[in-house]
């Protein structure tokens, strides 16, 4: 059976999700598979790089979609399109594809998606793995209890018969042109409020940040956002940990694996799937974004991570993550208001 797979990137992420794709193929050679990677101002001689990394049971179809910016034109961006286009894969992709896996490029597949593509929908129009990193105050802003899961948009099994049907896509946007506020994390705040009742959940093997890979179960029930014993018992936790699928390289400070310094458990992964790309396994340099207090609360915070790490103290290193996030989100807020006044 043909199974479906969707990458979105521009120039700037192409070589992670080079990268993605060929751990996702060498991982998988067993399913027929054909993937979509979708492209933002790459260029033709990089898209064919692309393609050729793909061969005949697992085939990667390069589709340029810069066309698409005009559909975000009245939305307040903060993201790059890479973000926002997972809302319109159903206007993109092919009719004939009915079920597809959305993955995020800064991602690698270490495992086989077999049982993931088999997945019962059970009638939902979305499968994901609940997002514990999400900053405090985001699900009460969107209106969903506690009791409801916020899902991480990183990895998406989408039913888009239903997805078109309903209109999902085009209700997200809608959602993202009337809150600007709620651009802070965009796709996913809108996919999350569009689609709250409407979202089956599935093993945290699917989606492992960097907290999750560090932290015992016993520390993440204690200081995740999300309550992860609402959603997933012990054994899956622990399960993700020691036998994760696909890998996110989010969750904190240098989790990216291609950043000098860079913390990451599974960096070594990136490193080895980058190298069999077209373009190679090459490290940067990391920036700290921000203005001057932002930078400093970000450095200081890391300072005290690398040392929690090394002192395998990973309950302090959740701790210190959680509240200097919660602290620049709090500061974010503050200046998005005092900007409508000005």
């Amino acid at each position: 059976m043909q199974n479906y797979v969707c990458y979105i990137f521009d120039k700037n992420y192409m070589r992670h999700g080079a990268a993605s794709i060929v751990s996702l193929i060498d991982n998988n050679r067993e399913l027929d598979l054909e993937i979509f990677a979708l492209t933002i101002d790459v260029s033709a001689a990089d898209m064919a790089l692309v393609s050729g990394i793909g061969n005949e049971k697992q085939k990667v179809t390069v589709i340029d979609i810069s066309e698409y910016k005009k559909d975000f034109d009245n939305i307040e961006k903060s993201w790059s399109l890479g973000a926002y286009a997972r809302l319109i894969i159903h206007k993109i992709l092919p009719e004939y594809v009915k079920k597809v896996l959305y993955i995020d490029c800064d991602t690698v597949v270490i495992d086989s998606l077999s049982d993931l593509f088999d997945t019962d929908m059970e009638g939902h129009t979305v499968a994901a793995v609940i997002d514990k990193l999400l900053p405090c105050g985001v699900k009460e802003s969107l209106g969903i209890g506690a009791g409801t899961p916020y899902i991480n948009s990183g990895v998406l099994l989408v039913d888009l018969i239903k997805w078109r049907d309903k209109k999902v896509g085009e209700k997200c946007i809608q959602f993202l042109e009337e809150n600007a506020g709620a651009n802070n994390i965009p796709d996913q705040n809108a996919i999350n409020y569009v689609l709250k009742d409407d979202i089956k959940l599935i093993s945290l093997r699917y989606n492992v940040d960097g907290l999750t890979a560090y932290m015992p179960y016993s520390d993440a029930k204690e200081l995740f956002t999300q309550n992860v014993e609402d959603f997933y018992p012990a054994d899956d936790y622990e399960e993700s940990r020691k036998n994760p699928v696909i890998i996110h390289f989010i969750g904190f400070y240098l989790a990216k694996p291609w950043q000098y310094g860079n913390l990451h458990l599974y960096s070594n992964k990136y490193e080895e799937y980058a190298g069999q790309t077209p373009f190679g396994f090459k490290l940067e340099e990391k920036k700290l974004k921000g203005d001057p207090i932002s930078k400093w609360i970000r450095k200081t915070a890391k300072k005290s991570i690398e040392k929690a790490i090394h002192n395998q103290n990973y309950g302090k290193f959740a701790g210190i993550y959680k509240r200097s996030e919660d602290i620049l989100h709090f500061g974010s807020s503050i200046k998005k208001a005092v900007r409508k006044f000005i």
